[in-house]
């Protein structure tokens, strides 16, 4: 489990701010499977922009992986656009090295 917070000083109000906060979670399941909970907001203050995050994450081989996630607004009147759903294909090439039999 990681806890997050970013900050900046202010120069002109001279005091912190403090910016997006999350808590996070990442379990690998097997060797093929990790499973990621999030939640994150909280930027400026404002309770409205928290999102609760869920991701997958199959390793399909050494080279491939398939990221499946989703977000959603957690307080009573989110704004407009805080649901997301993704999905991402990444692959690795060799760089360097023999080639792989």
């Amino acid at each position: 489990m990681t806890l997050k917070t970013t900050g900046r000083v202010n120069h002109g109000d001279k005091h912190w701010d403090l910016g997006e906060t999350s808590v996070e979670y990442l379990r690998q399941v097997s060797p093929a499977w990790r499973l990621f909970l999030a939640i994150e907001g909280g930027e400026g203050g404002a309770m409205d922009e928290w999102v609760f995050v869920t991701a997958a994450q199959w390793r399909i081989s050494n080279r491939a992986f398939l990221k499946l996630s989703n977000g959603f607004g957690v307080a009573p009147n989110p704004p407009t656009g805080n649901r997301r759903s993704a999905s991402c294909w990444r692959f690795h090439e060799q760089l360097a090295g023999p080639p792989l039999a």
